[in-house]
């Protein structure tokens, strides 16, 4: 897939990425938005993601504020809410231009059709994000399908039959289509607890795609358990400061967060390794320090003592070259042929 300054194929499953979603974290506010470019960057994100409305035309005016909404801002409704935080086309180009210049991934969700084509006809953009409240939106998916070589699917409150209608819509009119479904909880934040993340196995195994998971969670814990079930994209909300006033803030990462997210995914795989039990490097200058040798435990055996387990004790650390511990029964019984103080190892050179 394409983010126009970054090529990615998650179908290697060697790294997971992370999105850095802006949102409408911006509060509408240019400079609050390229502070947050800045600090997806400096945290080490591989895509910065914003979000394309038209709220006019994707929101009715009946459409009621949600609860998680109503905690954080002080609309009557959606679409007052969704005006007051719609980016305007001239800020979205120099966000698109200054991750250009700065080589950071970038990505757009559209919400609407007009977006759609804000998104392939005017950025040029060849791969879009299609949010979760689009799950069952056939036209638009449609619409996406002939627009855009690549499209990531968000799936927050849907089944697996709707995930598999968007890649069956999607795929009929452009069998080429890219996709990858992004397994999704849309509440903000949703509990820990229902993060359901043995779904991005199932995702996996049904749609036969790879799956990313965008995350709303309070933390890093569940995203970086999702990788564990073979997630390859992690899409996370980040904000300069979770106090600011906006629906998604509290539901954010604060820079601090997104930092340490970041860094832990890129060394997931190096951090799980490659399954093979054997001591690690660092373990190799401990290793003989930690083990034991069979040692003298009289204050001395003298020359032509028979050996028996009253005379053995094990201590660390191993002696290279003596009698290792689980070879105690090979000594029983043989005659030693010199003096041995307490605590000296056994070598079997000292028995005839």
């Amino acid at each position: 897939m394409d983010f126009v300054s970054k090529k990615i194929n998650f179908q290697l499953n060697k790294k997971v990425y992370l999105i850095g979603e802006i949102g409408v974290n911006h509060n509408r506010n240019l400079k609050t938005l390229f502070n947050l470019i800045d600090v997806g960057i400096s945290a080490g994100v591989d895509i910065i993601k914003l979000q394309r409305f038209n709220s006019e035309l994707e929101i009715s005016k009946y459409a009621p504020i949600t609860d998680y909404q109503k905690k954080n801002c002080n609309f009557k409704s959606q679409l007052a809410l969704a005006k007051s935080l719609e980016l305007p086309d001239e800020w979205i180009f120099k966000a698109y231009s200054y991750c250009k210049k700065k080589k950071i991934g970038f990505l757009c969700a559209a919400f609407d059709n007009e977006s759609v084509d804000f998104i392939s006809e005017k950025l040029k953009c060849t791969t879009v994000k299609s949010p979760s409240s689009e799950i069952t939106n056939k036209f638009l998916l449609e619409r996406m399908s002939k627009k855009f070589k690549s499209i990531i699917v968000s799936t927050g409150a849907s089944t697996m039959k709707e995930c598999l209608n968007a890649k069956k819509w999607i795929l009929k009119t452009n069998k080429a289509a890219e996709l990858l479904f992004m397994h999704c909880v849309s509440e903000y934040p949703s509990p820990l607890a229902q993060s359901n993340l043995n779904v991005i196995k199932s995702m996996k195994k049904k749609l036969k795609l790879p799956i990313g998971f965008s995350d709303h969670t309070d933390g890093i814990i569940a995203p970086i358990m999702s990788v564990q079930n073979g997630c390859v994209l992690i899409e996370k909300h980040y904000t300069l400061d979770k106090n600011m006033k906006g629906p998604d803030h509290k539901a954010s990462l604060n820079p601090v967060q997104l930092k340490m997210l970041a860094e832990t995914l890129k060394r997931y795989y190096e951090i799980m390794g490659n399954g093979v039990k054997k001591p690690q490097r660092s373990e190799l200058r401990n290793k003989n320090l930690i083990r034991k040798s069979i040692v003298c435990s009289k204050n001395i055996l003298k020359k032509g003592k028979i050996i028996t387990e009253k005379d053995i004790n094990f201590k660390r650390p191993y002696f290279v070259g003596s009698v290792i511990p689980e070879d105690y029964k090979k000594i029983i019984g043989r005659k030693l042929k010199l003096d041995l103080s307490h605590d000296k190892p056994f070598f079997f050179k000292y028995f005839k």
